[in-house]
């Protein structure tokens, strides 16, 4: 009789232990991805059922993602203008969360729908429950040598800025998820519910936009091919398609990023403009920028890509988003 109670009591604790643990997981756990898993795991089974890949393609390309999880930095680009109020509020904000007050009364557009729409659809959350904290931050996969990104065609640079921030995997892992591709951009093309990022931790084939079957199989050739690899993730700018942009495998990552705890080290891309002064004020820039980001104890490097011809760029711009 004794040993039941006791036993009762265990179990018990046991589930008080298991329910607690999970509350906290649960609160932790980033509102974008609070549905997420079940509504991913249904479209990828839906997928399969409706034989939108085959065994082969499905295998060839989740290996591929997973290598290139493994092998890449998970970055961040940004303008150097904007890395000083980075480092002093100690916050990476989303452009959305930037830009709330412009746009958090802005009304669902099926055709051109704006990013703070898209997060609400893509991660199947409804848009009454998020904040402007909550939106999630933008990425990609690089290139350990980020001058090989450039190399491998990479436009980041140019158009999210020049600087950029490579994330501690360890603390983002869980929370990130990736798309094939601009996600948004994608998105316009191919219409309603037609992207479907999957989660970088056990990265699957619902990120190919669209879930095409004809897409799949170009991509399955790439990869077999060797002309695209996971050393080198820019490389998936060489599939190409009339509508699509597959401009780097997009990383969506979920939930607070400090500077502090999160940013493990900073590369600084190098580009000559038309205009020396401009030079000149850039490199300055760029030096001071370094020895702040060397004080605060992270390495930074200046990666000198001025010998690259790059005809479009003339001064690397501002961001688009983050």
């Amino acid at each position: 009789m004794i040993k039941s109670k006791i036993t009762s009591m265990f179990l018990i604790l046991g589930l008080l232990i298991t329910n607690l643990f999970c509350y906290f997981v649960s609160a932790a756990r980033p509102r974008t991805l609070l549905k997420y898993a079940p509504y991913h795991d249904q479209v990828y089974y839906d997928k399969i059922q409706k034989k939108k890949y085959t065994s082969e393609e499905i295998q060839t390309i989740e290996n591929f993602l997973k290598q290139t999880v493994n092998e890449s930095d998970f970055s961040m680009a940004t303008h150097i203008e904007c890395i000083n109020s980075i480092i002093d509020q100690d916050q990476i904000k989303s452009s959305v969360q930037i830009n709330w007050d412009s746009i958090k009364d802005s009304k669902y557009d099926k055709q051109r729908i704006d990013r703070r729409w898209a997060t609400a659809e893509i991660f199947n959350v409804d848009i009454s429950e998020l904040e402007a904290s909550d939106y999630e931050k933008y990425g990609y996969l690089s290139c350990k040598n980020k001058r090989q990104d450039i190399e491998d065609g990479s436009d980041v640079p140019v158009y999210y800025g020049n600087v950029i921030m490579n994330l501690k995997k360890e603390n983002v892992m869980e929370r990130t998820t990736l798309t094939i591709g601009d996600s948004l951009e994608n998105r316009w093309r191919l219409g309603e519910h037609s992207i479907t990022p999957t989660l970088a931790s056990n990265p699957r084939i619902t990120c190919i936009p669209g879930h095409s079957r004809r897409l799949a199989k170009l991509i399955s050739q790439h990869i077999k091919s060797g002309s695209i690899s996971p050393k080198h993730p820019n490389s998936v700018n060489k599939i190409k398609t009339k509508h699509l942009d597959f401009s780097y495998i997009e990383l969506q990552i979920h939930g607070e990023l400090s500077f502090e705890k999160d940013v493990e080290s900073i590369h600084i891309i190098k580009f000559n403009t038309d205009e020396e002064e401009e030079n000149a004020r850039q490199e300055q820039l760029q030096q001071k920028i370094k020895g702040k980001i060397q004080k605060l104890g992270k390495p930074c490097y200046i990666v000198d890509c001025t010998d690259i011809n790059l005809n479009k760029i003339h001064k690397t711009t501002s961001l688009k988003k983050l």
